[in-house]
């Protein structure tokens, strides 16, 4: 995966310190040399060798191969187009009547409006299971995907995720998003994080941003910024965009930042 970053010399800190996630700003695998955190990531794999490589190339036009070319419509991202699979950069994109309609085109746009594709809507889930899974199709995405749903049992539907709306079992299912607190689901914080779960939180009014914790004198608490992460708790805990590097925990950066600036430097004194 590589990341399309501005390269900045240093760093802000900020009060507030929160990390959008998108695709976009996740680490290059081959960033991660720890092969325990490799595994872990639900983006990264060990190889044969043991080095970390993606577990798969995001990019649409790798499905144009008429073997996995069945798989497009399924990947948030990408959606035939003329008989190619490529990216999706609006739903509005594409044409439909009905719910099904639009959901077949792309998972990501399964909800009709005038018979325009718009962003799925929790309400367009008929199924528990793609109800329950879409949780990680709106995360990491570079669009957006409105809010996180969960399967409403009382009355059979998929709704938009209040914690406060879901059962003490249900709850635990949604880690780092809802926590128990006095017998009661709740949005996670950190505050309310236990030390063995001190990682990060997920914020934001589309739960698309996530707060990183960091454990301090055995109670967790809001991390303020990177200088505040170790090299244990670096990648983890802003969830694979940050990496230790020279005694610092540092965004991970346009891994080919350094070979861009060398091509420059030959095109202006040549």
């Amino acid at each position: 995966m590589i990341i399309y970053l501005i390269f900045i010399p240093f760093q802000f800190t900020l009060a507030n310190w929160d990390i959008s996630i998108q695709y976009s700003t996740l680490c290059n695998c081959q960033q991660i040399s720890d092969p325990t955190m490799c595994s872990s990531s639900q983006f990264c794999q060990l190889d044969v060798d043991f080095e970390c490589i993606d577990v798969l190339d995001y990019n649409c036009s790798y499905f144009n191969e008429q073997t996995v070319l069945y798989l497009c419509s399924q990947l948030d991202r990408c959606y035939l187009k003329d008989g190619q699979c490529v990216e999706l950069d609006n739903c509005t994109e594409l044409k439909g009547s009905t719910n099904q309609e639009c959901y077949s085109q792309s998972h990501r746009c399964g909800t009709a409006i005038n018979n325009i594709c718009q962003l799925t809507q929790c309400d367009s889930y008929l199924d528990e299971s793609e109800c329950n899974s879409s949780i990680f199709n709106i995360r990491f995405d570079n669009v957006g995907y409105g809010n996180v749903c969960y399967w409403n049992n009382h009355i059979s539907s998929c709704q938009n995720l209040l914690c406060e709306n879901v059962s003490i079992d249900q709850c635990q299912q949604y880690t780092n998003l809802c926590q128990i607190v006095n017998n009661l689901c709740t949005w996670a914080t950190c505050q309310n994080s236990s030390p063995e779960d001190c990682t990060f939180v997920w914020e934001g009014s589309q739960r698309n941003v996530i707060q990183p914790c960091v454990l301090s004198d055995g109670i967790c608490q809001n991390a303020n910024s990177a200088n505040q992460l170790n090299q244990q708790d670096c990648t983890q805990n802003t969830l694979y965009t940050y990496i230790y590097t020279q005694d610092n925990c540092q965004q991970c950066s346009y891994s080919n930042y350094f070979e861009f600036q060398l091509l420059l430097i030959i095109i202006l004194f040549n």
